[in-house]
């Protein structure tokens, strides 16, 4: 009952610029202290709308939909470090706790679990329940989700060949795929046959993001603090471009061939036709994830516990969404638009539009 007052009171102590910071982070706990403790009382529901209120006032574009949590549940024993949708409708999450969990998401229910090698990293569904793994223990190995039980040996293939941990995973076409690590290589594997046709050596340091461009291409990001364009046939690089003051966490791309880069600098620039046309400033830490909604509008996961929308054409964010108490970092959309996150709370919500 007291929770508006101690937002009062601690925002005394502060300039008032940073009273809705202080209102986000409270409002996060508060939030969270609900779910442990199944909290459903009546009474506190015009304090978590002032919450929500106080988030959203300095948000922009009224008319646009906004998306509310419907499902907030546990998922894992530690971080929950990636999520994919599954081509069957069931998503499929990775974890520190060493396992991959396939989940219904309607009934919130896992309907199998795989033990992996290793803290999963990154997953690739490459057919139809044939799903590749990425993990610490530097290598990649595929498993037959037709499988009722799968052990940790279980596994159908173990890619070997990266001498770090392998951080992404992206197909390249019917019968190839590309995997990039700590290690600064790329290798690109012939998925059928089981072996590397090709690795290059195209940054620095570690790298950190990897997509294919809808023309083809491939594009990574590193520790290095570029990001690199690059015929995945040839290994030879097409464009280079530089501007993060830090780590190019992730990537991803929208319509008009504009590329989005997010970095550990906090920002999120906006490249078209290789120039940086515009840096998005609204994140007060490290931004981890990116996904493109509907090509106007996309979403971006941070360190700072937070998802945003923005308006691509606008510049602008539209909402901010506070209800995970850890590290945002990984996004994905349901079939039905529905928004999926995942995070360092061990933790997966789901975001419907209002």
């Amino acid at each position: 009952k007291d929770n508006s007052k101690l937002i009062e009171i601690i925002s005394e102590k502060y300039e008032s610029k940073n009273r809705n910071f202080y209102r986000k982070i409270i409002g996060d706990y508060f939030n969270q202290f609900k779910r442990d403790y199944d909290i459903n009382n009546d009474i506190n529901d015009d304090i978590n709308d002032d919450i929500n209120d106080d988030i959203n006032n300095d948000d922009v574009n009224n008319d646009v939909k906004k998306y509310q949590s419907i499902k907030t549940w546990k998922s894992h024993d530690d971080e929950v470090t990636v999520l994919i949708l599954l081509e069957s409708g069931l998503i499929a999450t990775g974890s520190f706790d060493t396992t991959i969990r396939i989940w219904d998401v309607e009934k919130s229910f896992c309907v199998q679990t795989i033990q992996d090698l290793g803290n999963v990293l990154t997953l690739l569904e490459f057919k139809p329940n044939e799903l590749l793994s990425a993990s610490t223990m530097n290598t990649i190995c595929l498993w037959d989700l037709n499988q009722k039980k799968i052990k940790i040996n279980d596994y159908i293939h173990n890619f070997y060949g990266h001498n770090g941990q392998v951080n992404c995973l992206v197909k390249c076409n019917n019968s190839t795929f590309a995997s990039v690590s700590n290690d600064c290589y790329i290798i690109i594997w012939d998925y059928y046959r089981k072996e590397q046709i090709k690795r290059f050596q195209l940054h620095t340091h570690y790298i950190l993001a990897l997509i294919k461009l809808k023309d083809g291409h491939l594009c990574t990001g590193s520790a290095d603090k570029l990001i690199k364009i690059w015929n995945w046939k040839r290994g030879k690089t097409i464009k280079e471009l530089s501007g993060h003051d830090d780590f190019v966490t992730c990537l991803c791309q929208m319509e008009d061939e504009i590329l989005l880069s997010g970095s550990e600098d906090r920002v999120i620039r906006v490249w078209k036709n290789y120039e940086c046309i515009k840096i998005i400033e609204g994140h007060s830490s490290s931004v981890r994830a990116l996904l493109n909604l509907n090509n106007n509008y996309f979403a971006s996961g941070s360190f700072e516990n937070t998802i945003k929308i923005w308006d691509i054409k606008e510049f602008s964010c539209i909402q901010t969404l506070s209800a995970h108490i850890s590290n945002v970092v990984g996004l994905i959309k349901l079939n039905n638009d529905d928004l999926v996150s995942c995070s360092c709370d061990k933790t997966i919500i789901i975001w419907e539009k209002e």
